[in-house]
C-alpha cells in the first residue's frame, strides 16, 4: 500500500489519505505516548455533554472514545472513504458517517455544539475559509477543539538562532516544508479565530515528552505523557503541537435534531436534504447524494 501523500495542487485534495493505513502511524513508542496525551487533552477540553458533535477529519475513528458517551448525535466526517470504512467497522451504528470535502461542509447552520478537528489544520490550503465554515455550523456558545503544527516552537527557535535552519519561526506567515503540510505561527492562528468571533481561548501543548519514549524503550510506559505541563506549554506556545479550545458566543441557537441526517445540508446550495431510498435529495436543487453501505457521500466532485 502506498502511504505517501500527494502534492498540494492535486484535484480533490481533501481525500489525500485515501488508501493510507493511518493506524500504522501510531504504532511506534513515541506516537503511542503522543496518542495518549492527545486523548487526555481532548477529554479535558470537550464539553462534558451535548447534543451533537462532529469529528472533522476523523480518520479511522481514533478519537471516538473521547466523546462517544458525551453527545446524543455523533458525526464522523472524512475525505477518505477507506478511512471511514475503518471507522465504521469499529463503531458501527453509533455514528453517522459522512464522506465529503472539508472545504464545502455539508451541514446546516448551527448544527453542532462541538466540533473536533485534530491533525487536520496543518493540511488545509485555505484554513481561513475552513474555519469560517466551521463557525457557520457551530451553535451559540459552541466549542471548537483543534490543533495545529506550531512553527514558533522552542526547538525551531533555538535552531534558527544557532543558524541551523533558514526558516524564520518568528514570521507570521505559514511555513510549507512538506507536501500538504503547513506550520503556523500561534499569533496568526489566534488572530484568525478572533476575526471569526471565537472567544475564551484555552491552549494546551503537546509533542514534547513523547520524544523520550524511544530512549526509555519498554520503560516508556511508566514515563509521563506530559499532561501536567500541557497548559504551560500551550500558554507559552513552546510545544511543536498546540491544542486550542475556542467558543463562539455570537451564533444562532442550536435547533433540535431527531436524527443525525437532519444535521446535513446540500453543500452546493445549502438546502435541506431528505432521504429518498438510497440517496439524500436536496429540496432546493437537483443534487442527490448516495448512501452506500451506511456512508453518506456528500461530495460534489467525484473522480
Amino acid at each position: 500500500m502506498d502511504n505517501s501523500l500527494p502534492p498540494v495542487d492535486v484535484p480533490n485534495a481533501f481525500d489525500i489519505y485515501e488508501d493510507v493505513d493511518y493506524r500504522l502511524y501510531w504504532q511506534s513508542l513515541s506516537r503511542r505516548k503522543l496518542d495518549e496525551l492527545e486523548r487526555a487533552i481532548l477529554r479535558e477540553l470537550l464539553p462534558p455533554r451535548g447534543s451533537a458533535v462532529i469529528d472533522l477529519g476523523c480518520g479511522y475513528g481514533r478519537l471516538f472514545p473521547c466523546y462517544a458517551d458525551r453527545f446524543e448525535h455523533i458525526v464522523l466526517f472524512d475525505g477518505s472513504e477507506s478511512l471511514l470504512r475503518q471507522a465504521q467497522s469499529s463503531h458501527r451504528e453509533r455514528a453517522l458517517y459522512v464522506l465529503g470535502d472539508i472545504n464545502r461542509l455539508p451541514f446546516r447552520p448551527a448544527a453542532f455544539d462541538a466540533v473536533v478537528m485534530v491533525r487536520v489544520f496543518h493540511h488545509l490550503n485555505r484554513p481561513d475559509q475552513v474555519m469560517k465554515s466551521i463557525a457557520g455550523i457551530l451553535c451559540r456558545d459552541g466549542a471548537l477543539v483543534f490543533n495545529y503544527s506550531n512553527k514558533r516552537n522552542l526547538l525551531q527557535m533555538l535552531k534558527y538562532r544557532l543558524g541551523r535552519t533558514k526558516h524564520n519561526p518568528f514570521s507570521p506567515e505559514p511555513l510549507t516544508v512538506e507536501a500538504n503540510f503547513f506550520h503556523h505561527h500561534p499569533a496568526s492562528v489566534s488572530g484568525l479565530l478572533a476575526g471569526l468571533g471565537f472567544q475564551k481561548l484555552i491552549h494546551r501543548g503537546a509533542g514534547v515528552f513523547d520524544k523520550l519514549a524511544p530512549i526509555l524503550g519498554p520503560l516508556s510506559r511508566f514515563s509521563p505523557a506530559g499532561m501536567s505541563l500541557a497548559p504551560w506549554l500551550g500558554r507559552t506556545a513552546l510545544a511543536p503541537w498546540i491544542f486550542c479550545k475556542a467558543q463562539l458566543p455570537d451564533a444562532p441557537p442550536q435547533a433540535a435534531a431527531g436524527h443525525p441526517e437532519e444535521l446535513l445540508a446540500c453543500p452546493v446550495c445549502g438546502g435541506a436534504v431528505k432521504r429518498r431510498g438510497s440517496v439524500l435529495a436536496c429540496a432546493a436543487c437537483p443534487q442527490e447524494y448516495p448512501v452506500r453501505d451506511g456512508i453518506v457521500d456528500m461530495r460534489t466532485q467525484r473522480t
